[in-house]
């Protein structure tokens, strides 16, 4: 997985690649939540974690050892150790960012006047998680 990872794939392309046709469903604006976490908790279970601490691989960009610590939250946050100047990280956060102006507008139904810089949001209805 970790060679996977370094290639450059991301955590839910995984998740689809080892379940094919399976369907993978995330809960709704919760991406990496369903499938991909289940992966990452398969691969990487709870007491290799902990023995050996997160999976790491060598990230071909900056040639540093990033730590993996798994699908959920931004590159930035979840791939520890990369350079400072990482063009694959810069690349990977500007797709996350991309996704998320894409994807929470379409979960916001409704909005509050914003207080100085603070705004607080209706947001629609999630399936429950899984």
């Amino acid at each position: 997985m970790s060679a996977a990872r370094a290639a450059g794939h991301q955590w839910a392309a995984l998740a689809t690649a080892c379940e094919p046709g399976a369907g993978i469903e995330e809960p709704a604006g919760l991406p990496g939540t369903g499938a991909a976490a289940r992966l990452f908790r398969q691969v990487y279970d709870v007491s290799e974690a902990t023995r050996h601490g997160p999976p790491s691989w060598r990230c071909p960009d900056c040639r540093h050892s990033v730590t993996d610590l798994g699908p959920l939250g931004r590159p930035a946050h979840i791939e520890l150790g990369h350079a400072t100047a990482c063009t694959r990280l810069a690349r990977d956060q500007a797709a996350d960012g991309q996704e998320r102006r894409s994807r929470i507008p379409a979960l916001i139904t409704g909005s509050e006047p914003a207080r100085g810089p603070l705004q607080r949001h209706r947001l629609v209805r999630t399936s429950a998680r899984r």
